[in-house]
């Protein structure tokens, strides 16, 4: 082999050797120090990335477009205005006449007699009381009495008109009038008249339970009972078995602020009741 061929051969063989030596380099190059350059490049990329793109959108918005102009010419329009003639015939109605016959209406007269109410009343008959004054009265122009004083009255005796003497209770023969001029005065009776008065109150504590008008003995002439102004229930006064309630009462039922007059010798055999509880009666005793 000639000698200049083979230095060609030579010299093609380091070139190999070189080349392939470079493209190992080359390899380890990017290899080992590729990755350490992007990553320390990267935030500089990300950085121009956002500016590129702000960029952009600056630019996009100050494109401005121009329309060109353009006028359009319209021709005058003339439209002719319309004419309508409508004929309308005469129309003729004729005059409506209603006849109605109405059938001749005879009412009878009607006779409506006179009201006449004949009431009888009977003969009342008031019999004649005879009155025969005793010698001792003197009889004038106006009746007096002869020897009548307060301390000497003159015992009366009242009947009714069958000559029946009157009940009277005592309350009613407290004053006399004075009659055909004779002057009034205080009128004394020979009755058994209470000489003592006492008052208290009481009051029923569970509606439906009898309890007596005084815990204990109080003998006495008459007791007046009357029920509390303020109450809003029935009170009720009697025996033991006294009932205030209503359908089933018993006693003298007695309504707010009513009262009632027993004559009695004791007080203690009174007995109260009501239909609500804590509501009571005011009372006086008269001995």
């Amino acid at each position: 082999m000639p000698i200049s061929d083979l230095k060609k051969l030579t010299d093609k063989m380091v070139d190999e050797a070189r080349r392939k030596r470079n493209e190992e380099d080359r390899k380890f190059i990017v290899s080992s120090v590729g990755k350490d350059l992007v990553n320390e490049l990267r935030p500089a990329l990300l950085q121009q990335q956002e500016s590129i793109k702000q960029a952009i959108k600056e630019a996009i918005s100050e494109i401005r477009i121009e329309a060109p102009s353009v006028s359009v010419s319209v021709p005058p329009l003339e439209i002719p205005k319309a004419e309508i003639e409508v004929k309308i015939p005469e129309i003729k109605v004729p005059k409506p006449e209603v006849i109605v016959n109405v059938p001749e209406v005879k009412i009878p007269q009607i006779k409506v007699p006179k009201p006449e109410v004949i009431v009888k009343i009977p003969e009342i008959k008031i019999p004649q009381t005879k009155v025969e004054f005793p010698d001792e009265m003197e009889i004038r122009g106006n009746v007096g009495l002869k020897g009548i004083t307060r301390d000497d009255p003159l015992p009366v005796l009242m009947v009714d008109t069958e000559g029946k003497p009157l009940k009277l209770s005592i309350e009613s023969l407290t004053m006399l009038g004075g009659g055909g001029g004779a002057r009034s005065g205080i009128m004394k009776t020979t009755g058994d008249i209470p000489k003592k008065i006492s008052d208290n109150r009481q009051t029923v504590t569970t509606a439906g339970t009898a309890v007596r008008l005084v815990s204990s003995s109080f003998p006495c002439k008459k007791v007046v009972i009357q029920a509390e102004t303020d109450n809003t229930g029935i009170m009720a006064v009697g025996d033991a078995t006294v009932v205030a309630t209503e359908g089933s009462q018993r006693g003298n039922v007695l309504y707010t602020g009513m009262s009632i007059t027993i004559e009695i010798d004791d007080a203690n055999k009174l007995f109260l009741n009501a239909t609500v509880s804590a509501e009571g009666v005011t009372f006086s005793i008269l001995e």
